[in-house]
């Protein structure tokens, strides 16, 4: 068994999600020599394991991308979190519990999610359309930011 310990991550915050919404451009590439490794070894069907050590919300969705989503991984953010492995599943944000009033406001780069005259909800999403991440604003200024992963888990 082959296990593989990528470095898909920030040089300078290695824990931190490298995760953006689907207009940013990502700050390095996605694709390296681990990619092209792993999708060797499934093609050969040789034995191998990815152990994720950062947080990586986006992990299934991101090897799907690359057609390795057989691939077994551990991942030490899930472990801490106490999630376990599920395929990626879209939140639908209208069965979330919003005041009676809310409305919706769609734009090209985000939902904005307006509560009162003084409180909004910005909802951000990946290149696959699945919700990244929840800021909450109350006089502009940000509250609080939910990070989803793809499979509906927050984090």
């Amino acid at each position: 068994m082959k296990y593989f310990i990528p470095a898909w991550y920030d040089d300078q915050r290695w824990w931190q999600d490298t995760t953006v919404p689907y207009y940013q451009l990502q700050n390095k590439t996605e694709f390296d020599d681990m990619i092209s490794l792993m999708g060797m070894h499934l093609e050969n069907d040789l034995d191998y394991q990815l152990i994720v050590l950062n947080h990586a919300p986006n992990l299934r969705t991101f090897l799907h991308r690359y057609d390795l989503y057989e691939t077994k991984y551990s991942s030490v953010f899930d472990e801490i979190q106490g999630f376990s492995h599920h395929a990626p599943q879209a939140i639908n944000y209208h069965h979330l519990k919003w005041p009676d009033d809310v409305e919706f406001v769609y734009t090209p780069y985000l939902l904005k999610c307006v509560t009162s005259e003084q409180t909004y909800t910005n909802i951000y999403f990946s290149q696959e359309g699945y919700s990244i991440w929840f800021e909450e604003f109350e006089r502009d200024q940000l509250q609080r930011r939910y990070i989803f992963d793809d499979r509906g888990y927050l984090s």
